[in-house]
């Protein structure tokens, strides 16, 4: 009978969750930056070669939605990351992340504050040189997904000071063979170096290898 009662539906499936609208949509902004055109950007100006020093930088998630940490990693072995702490935006104890391992190192709630610090270990530069220190953090933000900080500093050390001339007085010389002495001017283990050879006695010849 066509106009009975009707027939009882087949199994349905049950709908996927819906994703959230926030989701991906948090984003990292810098408070308080030393140069507000760079704000990523920190000077250190110069620092005595050997020193270790920390830059706390502050954060605020002024997205729309929490914002996941997924990694942090130095681009050399210059820095580190030496703390991360959440602070919540209603107030309240901060929390300190313990282990920068897993898949999600830190979660940062919309309108929370995250302080990254990072050390600058300068006895693994080169002295004396300008070092630019790339420092990037990737998050689940599809607004931002990386997040790169830069650390300039200059690390000085003295200079080792070596006369500005080297006399040789009596060098030997073969009455058989060849006149001819070499100086090596290029050591690994000494800063000095001999830029040419001034005057030398009649016969004798000098190279500088």
């Amino acid at each position: 009978d066509s106009q009975g009662s009707p027939q009882a539906a087949g199994p349905q499936k049950p709908a996927a969750p819906a994703a959230s609208p926030a989701e991906g949509q948090g984003l990292l902004e810098t408070i308080d930056p030393q140069h507000p055109a760079r704000p990523r950007f920190h000077d250190f100006g110069e620092l005595i070669y050997g020193d270790r020093l920390t830059w706390p930088v502050r954060f605020r998630n002024s997205g729309e939605g929490p914002l996941q940490i997924l990694n942090a990693q130095a681009a050399c072995g210059c820095t580190r990351l030496a703390g991360m702490t959440i602070y919540p935006a209603a107030g309240g104890a901060p929390r300190e992340i313990k282990s920068f391992r897993g898949d999600v190192i830190a979660t940062v709630p919309a309108g929370a504050e995250l302080e990254v610090s990072i050390e600058v270990i300068t006895a693994f530069t080169a002295p004396n040189q300008r070092k630019l220190a790339l420092f990037r953090m990737t998050t689940d933000s599809d607004l931002e997904p990386y997040v790169t900080l830069e650390l300039g500093f200059l690390p000085t050390r003295p200079f080792m000071f070596a006369p500005t001339e080297a006399r040789l007085l009596n060098t030997p010389t073969s009455h058989g063979g060849k006149a001819r002495v070499k100086i090596i001017v290029d050591r690994k283990e000494t800063l000095a170096r001999i830029l040419g050879v001034i005057s030398s006695p009649e016969g004798l010849v000098v190279d500088l290898v």
